[in-house]
């Protein structure tokens, strides 16, 4: 699933670094759109709790607590930054 705020290249080295499995990359992308549980579920044809589920796993994975950490953590990957834990991003 393309990604509308990084290019193809940098969204796929991304998703490495993060290790997300592919349905993780599609709903991180969708978050980073704004989009909600209900309009995400809707887009990749799966059901509300199926989304609450991956959500769960990539913010217990990132050592993150909220959609804005997970935006954060992206961000940083994208950049190189240190993470939290004082450690480079993967």
């Amino acid at each position: 699933m393309p990604n509308k705020i990084f290019g193809p290249d940098e969204w796929n080295r991304i998703v490495r670094k993060l290790a997300l499995s592919p349905r993780q990359s599609e709903i991180a992308a969708l978050v980073l759109q704004g989009m909600k549980d209900e309009a995400i579920a809707a887009e990749l044809g799966l059901k509300k709790p199926t989304v609450r589920t991956h959500l769960r796993l990539m913010f217990q994975a990132l050592q993150v607590d909220s959609r804005l950490g997970l935006a954060l953590r992206i961000f940083a990957a994208s950049r190189g930054i240190v993470d939290p834990d004082g450690h480079h991003s993967k």
